[in-house]
């Protein structure tokens, strides 16, 4: 989702492999490719299903029609009164933009056996979750997103093991899992990042691919492929 400036991002790369037969060098290695790129840390609203271009092109116009701005502003008062009128005296002033610190590490899975690791995004003016889940919620309204009985957890995800297999990129058969219970506790409210802007929702096709530069080689970064984008600070259409 995010477009970030990428200053200062430090990523530990240190942690125990549930592997304890591999050599030291193979399991850094492993971990190594387990890290993921800059260009792909993004906030996940959420998962569509679109098996056919009709979907595609209703969740595009669906993104496109949302008065983005509006929404943003809406979400600096979000215990406001829904019949509460506003003042026409009252200058409406420009939202400012949406900037967050990328603090700490976690996990959704057991700390000591996990195969994911993420940093928490934290805004100080406290609009990012309920505009986040205010357009989560447009996009289930609309028949795009499956609701899911839990809480949106929004996150940036740093390590995924299911990337340190070899040159095809995502591993076969079982999964690695690293113990990442020292790591959690040495980076408690660690900040990575401080400032990164957040500019555009996008909707993206699942999974990044590889970069290559002007002569076809890799260059070690990879990035999802947009399907559709808006600058959160448009307006609506």
């Amino acid at each position: 989702m995010p477009e970030h400036d990428g200053g200062g991002v430090k990523i530990p790369t240190s942690a125990t492999s549930s592997e304890t037969t591999n050599p030291a060098g193979s399991m850094h290695a492993k971990l190594g490719r387990a890290i993921r790129p800059l260009g792909t840390l993004h906030l996940t609203l959420g998962v569509m299903s679109l098996p056919d271009q009709a979907g595609v092109d209703r969740a595009v116009e669906l993104l496109r029609s949302i008065d983005l701005r509006e929404m943003l502003r809406g979400a600096a008062q979000p215990h406001a009164a829904h019949d509460t009128l506003p003042d026409p005296s009252v200058p409406v002033e420009d939202p400012q933009p949406l900037s967050v610190a990328l603090t700490s590490l976690a996990t959704m899975q057991s700390p000591a056996k996990t195969t994911l690791l993420y940093t928490r995004p934290v805004d100080k003016t406290n609009r990012l979750y309920p505009f986040c889940k205010q357009l989560r919620e447009i996009f289930v309204s609309g028949g795009l997103i499956t609701p899911e009985d839990r809480p949106l957890l929004l996150h940036a995800t740093v390590l995924n093991t299911i990337y340190a297999g070899g040159r095809g990129g995502k591993g076969k058969g079982k999964r690695w899992t690293i113990d990442a219970r020292e790591l959690i506790n040495q980076y408690e409210d660690v900040e990575f990042a401080a400032g990164v802007e957040l500019e555009k929702i996008a909707i993206c096709k699942m999974g990044a691919t590889r970069v290559v530069d002007e002569q076809g080689q890799l260059t070690g970064e990879e990035e999802y492929e947009i399907v559709a984008e808006r600058a959160i600070l448009d307006g609506g259409g």
